[in-house]
């Protein structure tokens, strides 16, 4: 009898302990430091890149992006916008944002960090930028015979076409002029092989939609190639997947509507000559 209790003393512990639930609860916080932080402090004929590394030290997955003003003489010259991209936490990840200056002259950039929908500001610096014409006349009639270029555009983003007659490296894509108070990404790609076609995604989050024309640059880092192009933003007209749907079943009703109703004609047809030949043979008899 005393072993029974005992063990029956054991059994409810057990059961006890099995039937405690344990939350283990982690503070959420949201963190990030910048480990490195690079630009040009003089800048000749050739594009500036705004190059920022941020580690996410919190606890939470954040999106990502960088805004860069751009004075010069204290007044605004450009805003530039980084790729907006997921930093998950303990990652690592680089940023940049890209400026084309058209005149000589020293400037200053004022960074913000926009961090799960957060803005911080970030590093302020100031850099020099020197122009020669050769850039602008010179190298735009070699770009227009080194690029073809098309686009397509939605509401969302831009689809540039590139096509090359020659390797080229570095390319960046700058929205020169878009509407204020949009988002309009600036990027770079590393290659572009001769005569090889790349569609380049540039996306832009607008305040409030509309048709707008929208100047673009083409500018490879070391300034060799520089051609600007106009394109003008329209919608695309795409049906909604559940028009697509509808569509498709009405489709599919028709076509068995109609194979229903080409049936019920043949067999009137095989039954009438059936009848046909019934009456045939009587009269014979």
């Amino acid at each position: 009898m005393r072993y029974l209790l005992v063990f029956c003393a054991i059994l409810m512990v057990q059961m006890a302990y099995a039937i405690i639930e344990i939350h283990v609860y982690v503070d959420e916080n949201i963190d990030y430091i910048l480990p490195f932080f690079n630009y040009s402090r003089v800048i000749e004929n050739a594009p500036q890149r705004l190059r920022i590394v941020v580690e996410n030290i919190g606890s939470v997955s954040c999106n990502l992006r960088m805004r860069s003003d751009i004075y010069r003489d204290e007044t605004l010259e450009y805003v530039a916008w980084s790729k907006g991209i997921l930093i998950e936490p303990g990652d690592t990840r680089e940023i940049n944002t890209y400026f084309y200056p058209t005149k000589s002259g020293n400037y200053t950039a004022r960074n913000f960090i926009y961090y799960c929908n957060r803005i911080f500001e970030g590093p302020v610096v100031n850099f020099t930028a020197i122009m020669r014409n050769k850039t602008l006349n010179i190298t735009e009639n070699e770009t227009e015979r080194s690029l073809e270029i098309d686009y397509e555009t939605t509401e969302r983003y831009v689809d540039i076409k590139i096509k090359p007659n020659r390797d080229i490296e570095n390319l960046v894509i700058i929205p020169r002029r878009y509407p204020l108070g949009w988002i309009f990404e600036s990027l770079s790609v590393d290659s572009l092989g001769k005569n090889e076609e790349k569609t380049i995604r540039v996306a832009y989050i607008p305040t409030v939609w509309k048709e707008s024309k929208i100047e673009f640059e083409f500018v490879t880092m070391d300034g060799e190639i520089y051609h600007s192009e106009e394109i003008k933003l329209e919608k695309k007209s795409i049906l909604p997947i559940k028009d697509i749907i509808i569509v498709i079943l009405v489709i599919i009703n028709v076509i068995l509507l109609m194979s229903i109703i080409y049936l019920k004609r043949l067999r009137r047809v095989e039954e009438s000559g059936r009848r046909e030949k019934r009456g045939g043979k009587g009269k014979r008899r």
